[in-house]
């Protein structure tokens, strides 16, 4: 493994959750950075995940791998780290191309072989594929579990069909926004939230997000799919209301790792 670059530890009010980021180096890959995640100790209340880019990550929690939206996220080498690795499950928000795109949809599934889980419309585009037995059609308002991960899912806003997921691992729950405009998520409380702060989405903001935050309750909460300026606003919302709450500007191919319990 090549990581010879430093980690720095930042402490937050309450002591819980923590934030441990591990930055690139000046000639590191992403290729590089999913060794690392994979190598990456974690403790039971633990996930750790690299931030893709719009709303693409991979997390690993309780002892699984989950990708969400990666989109055209990874390249062959990538892909190596992925097979080697392992990945448990595959979702996807919708069919906008910075989220899904069926080639590299199937790519990463020839090499991993996980579940995977989407909307009706866009599995129906990797059925030659995804064998019926490692495919699920999820229907916003039902439950659905892939081995031992539950996934919760939640009916979206913006322009076209879109579906939200809270995906639960053991003890810990994760919400993953999308691009969508606020619904009510008050049935869904999650520990670690991925919520879209804007740009280039026309239903995101961040009041949307700090909505959604609000209801979900979340340890740890994750600013994506939006500008600078978008995450810095919905940054200063949660600060003013939820100064307990670890803010996470996401930083494409940054590792962050967060304490949920």
């Amino acid at each position: 493994m090549r990581l010879k670059k430093a980690i720095f530890i930042i402490l937050v009010t309450g002591l819980i959750p923590f934030l441990l980021c591990s930055y690139p180096g000046p000639n590191q890959t992403q290729t590089d950075r999913l060794e690392e995640l994979y190598s990456t100790p974690l403790a039971d209340a633990e996930a750790a995940f690299l931030f893709l880019g719009y709303s693409g990550v991979i997390v690993r929690m309780g002892g699984k791998t989950v990708i969400i939206d990666p989109a055209s996220s990874f390249q062959e080498d990538d892909l190596e780290v992925l097979k080697n690795g392992g990945v448990d499950l595959l979702l996807f928000t919708h069919g906008h191309g910075d989220h899904f795109i069926p080639y590299f949809a199937e790519e990463i599934y020839n090499t991993a072989k996980p579940f995977v889980g989407a909307s009706p419309t866009l599995t129906g585009s990797l059925k030659d594929q995804v064998p019926p037995e490692k495919m699920k059609n999820l229907v916003p308002g039902k439950s659905y579990t892939f081995d031992s991960i539950k996934v919760d899912v939640i009916k979206g806003i913006h322009i076209g069909p879109i579906e939200l997921f809270r995906v639960t691992i053991g003890n810990i729950s994760l919400f993953h926004g999308g691009d969508s405009a606020y619904v009510a998520l008050k049935n869904f409380p999650s520990q670690l939230a991925f919520l879209p702060t804007g740009d280039p989405s026309p239903t995101a903001s961040p009041d949307d997000a700090f909505r959604m935050a609000a209801d979900l309750n979340p340890k740890a909460v994750v600013a994506v799919h939006g500008s600078p300026e978008q995450s810095e606003e919905f940054r200063k919302l949660m600060q003013g209301k939820f100064p307990a709450t670890k803010i996470i500007t996401a930083k494409k191919n940054t590792i962050y790792k967060v304490i949920l319990n």
